[in-house]
């Protein structure tokens, strides 16, 4: 035994949290009561962030509190909750009353005697606290080095700091709370998708970064599904292949080729596929092949692993009955890289013909069809799809990269479309984005007709959102799912097209078909549930949006449409509070707006009009949507500027326009300013 053991001490490697209020003597100083309660209130949420994080609170005297996690991406997630719970709350108080915490992170030893922690991880932790704005959050080195890959956090480096009691300076970084101008993602980039703050529906790409990070979570919450052994399709299902490359770093390699297979597999209308996002969800999970299939609704599995070596590639795969056991078939590929596209290919004949599916007329060419001749652009265009769920302006990087080593690589043209779609009237004006889209597509179809994903991506954002062309968009709809019969957000943009025309028997079919599909998305089960609250069955939208947050406890789509249901069952005050959660989460002006908007109706006034100044300063120096201004008036009862907003939102061609539909607009309708604009946008009555 050790001398530190025999002493009741242990040394340990930890991540260490310190945080602590800026302003706290002031705010004593003027209202010592007041400061007690808020301080209280603020401790309680943050050691509920560092709870939830598995971290635990080692001590919280006075203004300060330090927290241990065994892992820094633990601590910085925990860090990030935290300032957007209280940035949340801040809102709605004036600044001198706001609860504005530094927080200091640092991974280094640490003692621990009796439950509490000392030493230098402990006091460099609460230097970097020093180092940090309010509201904000500075790191380490260590946990800088820690992170990267790992957390959708972007960080200024501020170098070397020579801090108080510490010999060695401290290289520092400070964590980007907002997006930069340089299009670097902050904390909480990965949550926004176009017009989804409004109905917290989804598509693949969130989806995506929601299931990786609560996999576990949404294994255990989603109930089993029986395998489609009697369906009318053979069904199928392709598990993320291992890489087994000598650099981790392959693994975009590995992962991009089970997303192509998928893809080849889709395009065959005699094969269920299951969705990327469910498959995905599965990624390192110890299950037998029965409770995947089962979880996936699909009676066979794909399975394999790639691994590469300078010009060479060597794939194993296997296609398995989970209902029996069986394995009907397997092959090992032992290939040049530029073979890499008639190996996914093949896979893909194969599956099909071991499941005694055979292609019609024009499936085999689609599925052989090269996406491009030009192994260095398919390799960049992997290494955009990386991004392409977290950082849009460093995914669109790679794909442009990939686009000038090959000007006719389609997919790379959908793929930049997608980063422009997802910021249309979030972070830049929809007339903006969307024309980029547009002639990003075009281009992409001039290119490859077959494109399932081109035609999803102009029915989508430029017929339903952009032109209001609810008829066009629905034959556009129709031809990308001819074309990918297992598009799953195809569904989900379908369904929506049909929940904005108040076509809602269509809307639900739809919606249920992309929950099929795709099973373990809380994005297509959230949106199942907005459907549900739209068509009027409040109670049933309810049920799904608690399963939602079941599966994933951060994702605000579920706080967002089960908010909306307590409210309409006129639940107001704890609706409420689902929609701070859904500003802390999101941290979109639009649901800063929407937030406002709520606030106004239950009276809080003053709450409205402090977040409604915010977004006016806002403004000045960045992008906020004229149909959020509109929301945020509406709330506050100042319908002579809410329809002023409405107009310029509407000469702006502002994707949210069609969410007028919808029923919290119901209130307006008599309004005949709102009426006219309805028309206009070509809405149903």
């Amino acid at each position: 035994m050790s001398a530190d053991q025999s002493h009741g001490i242990e040394r340990r490697l930890a991540a260490i949290l310190s945080a602590d209020l800026h302003g706290y003597s002031r705010m004593m100083a003027d209202d010592d009561v007041a400061t007690v309660r808020a301080i209280t209130a603020a401790r309680e949420l943050i050691g509920e962030q560092v709870r939830e994080h598995r971290g635990r609170v080692v001590d919280s005297p006075g203004d300060n509190l330090l927290a241990e996690f065994s892992s820094a991406v633990y601590a910085v997630r925990s860090a990030v909750a935290i300032q957007r719970e209280l940035a949340a709350r801040n809102a709605g108080l004036p600044p001198e009353r706001r609860m504005e915490f530094r927080i200091g992170v640092h991974l280094g030893d640490v003692i621990v005697e009796d439950g509490r922690v000392y030493g230098d991880g402990v006091n460099i932790a609460a230097r970097l606290e020093a180092l940090a704005p309010p509201g904000g959050i500075c790191i380490s080195a260590a946990v800088q080095e820690q992170i990267r890959g790992k957390l959708d956090v972007a960080c200024d480096d501020l170098g070397e700091q020579q801090v108080k009691n510490i010999a060695r300076p401290v290289r520092v970084f400070r964590v980007k709370m907002e997006p930069s101008a340089d299009g670097a993602a902050g904390p909480g980039r990965s949550w926004r998708r176009v017009a989804l703050a409004a109905i917290g529906a989804g598509a693949v790409a969130v989806a995506i970064i929601v299931a990786l990070a609560y996999q576990t979570r949404i294994v255990t919450a989603v109930r089993s599904r029986v395998p489609a052994a009697e369906a009318t399709k053979a069904t199928v299902a392709v598990l993320p292949f291992a890489n087994l490359s000598a650099s981790k770093d392959d693994e975009y390699f590995s992962d991009g080729m089970t997303d192509e297979i998928i893809g080849d597999l889709s395009k065959i209308a005699g094969l269920q596929v299951a969705g990327r996002t469910s498959s995905f969800a599965l990624k390192g999970q110890s299950l037998d092949a029965h409770k995947v299939a089962s979880l996936l609704g699909v009676r066979n599995l794909v399975e394999g692993s790639v691994r590469r070596a300078a010009n060479k590639i060597r794939i194993e795969v296997q296609l398995t009955d989970a209902h029996s056991g069986f394995n009907l078939w397997s092959e090992k590929y032992d290939e040049d890289i530029s073979d890499v596209f008639r190996i996914q290919s093949d896979v893909a004949e194969r599956v099909a013909e071991k499941l005694q599916v055979r292609l019609l007329a024009g499936e085999q060419a689609r599925v052989e069809k090269k996406p491009t001749q030009n192994v260095e652009a398919y390799n960049l265009y992997l290494q955009g799809r990386v991004y392409h769920y977290s950082n849009f302006f460093k995914a669109r990087e790679y794909y442009n990269r990939a686009i000038d080593k090959d000007p006719n690589f389609a997919a790379a043209y959908v793929a930049v479309a997608d980063t422009y779609g997802f910021l249309a009237d979030i972070e830049m004006p929809s007339r903006d984005a969307i024309e980029k889209v547009e002639q990003l597509d075009r281009r992409a179809l001039a290119i490859d007709s077959d494109s399932s994903a081109a035609r999803e991506s102009i029915a989508n954002y430029v017929l339903c959102q952009y032109q209001w062309n609810w008829k066009a968009a629905e034959q556009e709809f129709e031809l990308a799912l001819k074309l990918d019969p297992s598009n799953a957000d195809a569904y989900i943009w379908y369904a929506w097209s049909f929940g904005w025309t108040r076509r809602y028997g269509e809307a639900l079919v739809q919606s249920q078909r992309a929950h099929e599909l795709d099973p373990l998305s809380p994005f297509n089960l959230a949106a199942l549930g907005d459907l549900y609250r739209e068509s009027g069955q409040v109670d049933r939208a309810l049920e799904y949006h608690r399963q939602v947050l079941d599966m994933a406890p951060d994702f605000w789509g579920g706080y967002f449409g089960r908010g909306l249901d307590l409210i309409d069952k006129g639940d107001m005050p704890h609706g409420l509070r689902d929609l701070e959660k859904v500003n802390a989460l999101n941290g979109d002006p639009f649901a800063a707006a929407i937030l406002a908007k709520y606030y106004g109706r239950a009276g809080r006034r003053g709450d409205a009009a402090r977040i409604l100044e915010h977004l006016k300063e806002r403004s000045r120096h960045g992008f906020v949507s004229n149909f959020g201004f509109f929301s945020a008036y509406t709330g506050l009862g100042d319908m002579d500027r809410a329809f002023q907003y409405l107009e310029k939102a509407y000469e702006d061609r502002s994707v949210l326009m069609p969410f007028l539909s919808l029923r919290e607009s119901d209130s307006l309708r008599s309004d005949p300013r709102f009426q006219a604009t309805y028309k206009k946008v070509g809405l149903p009555p």
